[in-house]
């Protein structure tokens, strides 16, 4: 975003991923340390806002955590690459749920590279 953007009197909406896979920090045995991947959606305008919802290779579903507009908290799921509406005015948050198949490469990669590094 520009400073433009961040002043603009119609920016009202922010959507911000926090990728789990990609922390930059190791554990006390030298292990990168990973966790899950969050989707943080913000709507501080008069309108409801649509939103595409990040669409990995066969990532999975995006669970929904928190979802200010749900009063009865009952949670849902949401396809990769789908359109989401967050309402006038609020926030929610997404869990990335991946499919086993992508946890297993996962898993596969991190035995590689320990194996490469000799941990």
């Amino acid at each position: 975003m520009t400073d433009a953007d961040w002043h603009s009197e119609h920016a009202r909406c922010l959507g911000m991923l926090l990728s789990g896979d990609q922390i930059d920090e190791s554990d006390e045995q030298g292990q990168p340390i990973t966790d899950d991947t969050m989707l943080v959606l913000f709507n501080s305008s008069p309108g409801d806002v649509s939103f595409v919802l990040p669409d990995a290779a066969t990532a999975g579903v995006w669970n929904v955590v928190l979802d200010t507009a749900n009063a009865k908290g009952r949670s849902s799921r949401k396809a990769a690459g789908a359109t989401l509406k967050l309402t006038v005015r609020s926030m929610m948050v997404l869990q990335l749920r991946e499919t086993l198949i992508r946890r297993v490469q996962q898993a596969v990669t991190r035995v590689v590279r320990r194996k490469a590094t000799g941990r």
